[in-house]
């Protein structure tokens, strides 16, 4: 994994662990509505954190790392 944690003066590292919906959807190059229902048929796992959604770095690279290459 890439991530590195804060430094001593607590400055937030520059790949986070949690993405937003947002962060995750830009990171795929993909529509939020596309990546919710991606979510939705159970291929990409999320994270509540009370009311909010996150998606974790790793269950993102896992979701990119399971996609086939089309078939010609």
């Amino acid at each position: 994994m890439t991530y590195e944690g804060a430094d001593s003066m607590g400055i937030r590292p520059a790949i986070p662990l949690l993405l937003t919906m947002g962060q995750a959807a830009d990171r795929l190059q993909v529509s939020r509505s596309s990546l919710y229902r991606e979510i939705g048929r159970g291929r990409l796992h999320v994270v509540k954190l009370g009311h909010l959604t996150r998606i974790r770095l790793e269950d993102l690279e896992a979701y990119v790392s399971g996609l086939a290459a089309p078939r010609h």
